[in-house]
């Protein structure tokens, strides 16, 4: 296995000029090049996969945090916008991860799974909760 490195800028530029006797811009421009370089080869690396699904737990959160941002804030062009997004959320969270009156856990490209925690539940509550305090709608 290789050694694994944190690369770091530690010495300005000045200081790198006189440790390797070279110009200042001839520093800068060496640095420019190792970026380049790092860069390319970084590119080379086969990426990590990437996890979008969604979970019911951690949007019903969002959609308490959003919620609440709406409901308190003294700004109300911020607070129409935290509304809009809360409720957004809140439509895509039943319309998508609430279906045949049960909740899921996750939801990925259409599709939903069978499982559901009690975390699920209680942070969906929550949020639709906060939801109904920001704009005292009854389908919340």
């Amino acid at each position: 296995m290789g050694r694994k490195n944190v690369l770091q800028h530690a010495l300005d530029d000045s200081a790198l000029a006189v440790r390797f006797k070279l110009g200042e811009q001839a520093v800068a421009a060496k640095i420019v090049d190792c970026h380049a370089r790092l860069l390319a080869a970084r590119g080379q690396r086969v990426r990590p996969p990437v996890d979008n699904k969604v979970l019911s737990s951690w949007n019903g959160l969002l959609l308490r945090v959003l919620a609440e941002a709406a409901r308190v804030l003294d700004d109300e062009t911020k607070a129409s916008e935290y509304l809009i997004l809360a409720t957004r959320s809140a439509n895509f969270l039943l319309n998508n991860l609430y279906a045949h009156g049960k909740l899921h856990r996750s939801w990925h490209e259409e599709k939903t799974t069978r499982e559901v925690f009690l975390e699920d539940y209680a942070a969906l509550i929550l949020g639709l909760l906060e939801l109904y305090q920001a704009d005292f709608d009854n389908r919340w």
